[in-house]
């Protein structure tokens, strides 16, 4: 199945594609790709469960330090990124729904000077959730 995570992570509001159908699918399809990180990444990082449910739900992500710290363990445990925070083109493009490798490879560079990998997960979720909406 082709899901990138959050992302992404944090389930982004993702208004992705021309019609409504479309969109609840990809949301659909990111939830069901974080649901088996969702308990462990809360545990992780401490992110208040609500929070998590938000995101779950809405896509709607918090600037919160541990819901970012949450966004890094979940692409972590998708492995679109690495252990020393260096994003995978190759697999955001392969499991995310609707990323084209243009959309990754600007967001990869917009982020990629972020020296925190919590925030950087955050800005990267961030980006992609917006070239997403404009789909």
């Amino acid at each position: 199945m082709k899901t990138l995570i959050y992302f992404c992570v944090c389930a982004i509001s993702l208004a992705c594609a021309a019609s409504a159908d479309m969109e609840e699918k990809i949301f659909q399809a990111y939830q069901k790709e974080m649901e088996p990180y969702k308990e462990k990444c809360q545990k992780e990082t401490g992110a208040d469960p609500l929070y998590i449910e938000v995101i779950m739900k809405t896509g709607v992500v918090s600037k919160d330090p541990k819901v970012m710290c949450f966004a890094k363990c979940m692409f972590m445990n998708v492995e679109v990124m690495d252990k020393d925070g260096k994003f995978k083109k190759e697999v955001i493009v392969k499991k995310g729904v609707a990323i084209t490798d243009e959309m990754a490879e600007s967001c990869m560079k917009s982020s990629e000077s972020e020296p925190e990998l919590c925030k950087r997960s955050h800005d990267f979720a961030i980006c992609i959730a917006q070239k997403l909406a404009k789909l």
